[in-house]
């Protein structure tokens, strides 16, 4: 992944509370605010920047997985060719990245603390010069 726009702008972020995320928007199945509201999917935008698993552009590249679906994708957390944020794990750096490259700017297996859908709800809609995330509208 490389910075732009569409991945929002990573130099300020802020975590959302565990009662925002688990008790207003307890019921992600059929109150739609939580995925209108958040980024929880990231998509691949560069084939050469740590890409050990071969995506390709626009393939999913990090997908936070939502508690109700924690089951279902708990198994496969190390075997997919993206990286997957369960609500208490992750993949494991070693499953992407290979032992002998761990990406040390990856974290460790449990890094939820540093890792959280990103608020997508105000997000500019016009397009900036050259895509520089770092130009405000």
């Amino acid at each position: 992944m490389i910075r732009d726009v569409a991945n929002g702008r990573p130099f300020v972020r802020y975590k959302p509370t565990p009662w925002l995320l688990d008790v207003a928007f307890a019921d992600k199945v059929n109150d739609t605010r939580y995925n209108k509201s958040f980024q929880t999917v990231w998509y691949c935008n560069s084939t050469t920047t740590n890409n050990p698993k071969g995506l390709k552009i626009g393939d999913t590249a990090i997908f936070m997985v939502p508690a109700h679906l924690a089951s279902k994708f708990s198994p496969l957390k190390n075997s997919k060719s993206y990286v997957l944020f369960l609500p208490n794990e992750a993949t494991s750096p070693i499953a992407y990245f290979g032992a002998n490259n761990t990406f040390t700017a990856y974290g460790g297996v449990n890094v939820q603390n540093q890792y959280y859908p990103s608020l997508s709800k105000y997000n500019s809609t016009q397009t900036r010069a050259g895509n520089d995330p770092n130009i405000h509208r």
